[in-house]
């Protein structure tokens, strides 16, 4: 587990994606606004938490992830489209949002 939340990160820390052992890692109450193509890197994440950033978009290379389980993305503003296009690149994990908003 790798606790990085409420450290006022405004980049998702890239580097972490080449750790092959990381299985839980939270990100959450941060200001990221994007996640990187290269968030497939990782080979045993089950668990991402990125609640309460300011992401607009998760690139399908999450799909990439082959033991990701579980995506927090509560607090993020997604319309009921993009909701359902980022579930589509992860059918087997549950991940969680807010409420959408009617922001497309």
């Amino acid at each position: 587990v790798l606790d990085l939340g409420k450290n006022k990160l405004e980049s998702f820390p890239v580097v972490l994606t080449g750790n092959e052992n990381l299985k839980i890692l939270r990100l959450g109450s941060n200001l990221i606004e994007q996640i990187p193509i290269k968030i497939g890197g990782f080979k045993s994440l089950e668990e991402l938490d990125l609640w309460d950033n300011n992401l607009h978009n998760i690139p399908e290379e999450i799909g990439k992830i082959p033991t990701l389980k579980k995506l927090d993305l509560r607090l993020a503003q997604f319309s009921d489209k993009e909701q359902k296009q980022i579930q589509s690149y992860i059918p087997a994990a549950k991940v969680y949002f807010s409420n959408s908003c009617d922001c497309d």
